[in-house]
């Protein structure tokens, strides 16, 4: 009966047995087991370019606020934020392997080159759906930042702009895109099942208890948090 079989079936998972294929009659680990060092590979690449392109945009974008060049980055985050990863992908496809042949179509290869050319484009189109968030996110932080009076006093002490930036406001301003891109992601799953707690969650964002709970659900955000104090420090 199909009970019994299916409790032979977790039995046989637990001790790393997942059967064989249908088609091709391998063992159905192995097959895994090739796939993950790629799927580590792309999803390390997507979120590292999100996060370098993410965390440049969006201190330019701020620093050159409501000139031409942010309201570019402003149209960009809008339309990547708007515009699926998949789409993103198609098009990429599309034009750098299909029109112009920069990057490959398919496949893997077999060198650390052939690797990283055939990661780069789909981690590039990963990350269009993640730098805009947090080029929006990110930029205004660090304007809010910029209204505090400790930069106030920190001009009145003949700190540069650029050194009150990496010392002060990127650090405060990326602690509190992480914390904030984190609770928005919290709250938009709990949107899908449930509503009211959605809307709760959203109200719990802003204590620092739900702040220090979520920085950890939000890499992307996390990881230019981390990069923000790195700069800061230097």
């Amino acid at each position: 009966p199909a009970p019994v079989r299916y409790f032979f079936w977790l039995r046989e998972v637990a001790q790393g047995n997942l059967g064989y294929g249908i088609k091709t009659g391998e063992p159905v680990a192995a097959v895994i087991g090739r796939r993950i060092g790629p799927t580590l590979l792309l999803m390390g690449s997507g979120i590292g370019i999100g996060i370098v392109v993410g965390l440049a945009l969006g201190i330019v974008s701020a620093v050159r606020k409501y000139l031409l060049l942010d309201f570019g980055l402003t149209i960009f985050a809008f339309l990547g934020t708007s515009m699926p990863a998949c789409f993103a992908g198609l098009v990429g496809l599309y034009l750098f392997s299909l029109r112009f042949r920069w990057f490959p179509a398919g496949g893997f290869g077999e060198s650390a080159w052939d690797h990283l050319r055939a990661v780069a484009l789909p981690g590039l189109a990963l990350a269009v759906a993640s730098a805009p968030v947090l080029i929006r996110s990110l930029r205004a932080s660090i304007l809010s930042a910029y209204d505090q009076d400790y930069v106030d006093t920190a001009r009145s002490l003949g700190l540069s702009d650029g050194t009150i930036l990496r010392r002060f406001v990127l650090r405060n301003a990326s602690s509190s895109t992480c914390s904030s891109q984190s609770a928005e992601r919290e709250a938009s799953r709990s949107s899908v099942a449930m509503p009211r707690a959605a809307t709760s969650a959203r109200r719990r964002s802003s204590t620092a208890r739900w702040k220090a709970g979520s920085a950890a659900r939000m890499p992307s955000a996390c990881g230019a948090a981390r990069i923000g104090t790195w700069i800061s420090r230097s």
